[in-house]
């Protein structure tokens, strides 16, 4: 059966956000992070190549949207989409750090090409494994969000 896109997107789009409502969970370990940070008065932002009211919702849906409420940057709003570095600049020159002054952490490989390309300190998150094989050697991979804090802190 042949389905055309305008049809299938939709339909698509609306299976997500069911799937986003009904599971959609902060990481393991992100509270505590988070936690810690605003225990050291570090900052911290959200950087996605989402649209700015899907990384809304999904910071709704996790109950982490109070934490975020000025530090989101979307690529629609840089009109920058990762892996271009850009969009990382763009985060970092509006929370007012330069790009030395930041680590960045990422679950994409396009994300960690983003990172590594603005010559940002970047790790690589990959909680499905135990012992994580970067595929970019630039990055330092964990397994654990918990690690950022061992890392960075």
């Amino acid at each position: 059966m042949n389905v055309s896109v305008d049809t299938l997107e939709p339909l698509y789009r609306q299976e997500l956000e069911k799937q986003f409502e009904n599971g959609l969970n902060p990481i393991d370990g992100v509270v505590d992070v988070l936690n810690e940070l605003d225990e050291k008065g570090i900052d911290y932002c959200v950087v996605s190549n989402s649209p700015m009211d899907k990384i809304l919702q999904m910071l709704e849906l996790t109950g982490l949207k109070e934490r975020f409420t000025s530090c989101c940057f979307s690529a629609f709003d840089a009109n920058s989409w990762k892996p271009d570095p850009d969009l990382l600049r763009y985060a970092a020159m509006n929370m007012g750090y330069a790009i030395h002054e930041c680590i960045y952490v990422d679950d994409t490989l396009k994300g960690v090409q983003a990172g590594v390309g603005a010559d940002i300190q970047t790790f690589y998150f990959r909680a499905e494994v135990e012992e994580v094989d970067s595929d970019n050697a630039q990055a330092v991979s964990i397994s654990d969000i918990r690690q950022i804090v061992e890392y960075c802190l």
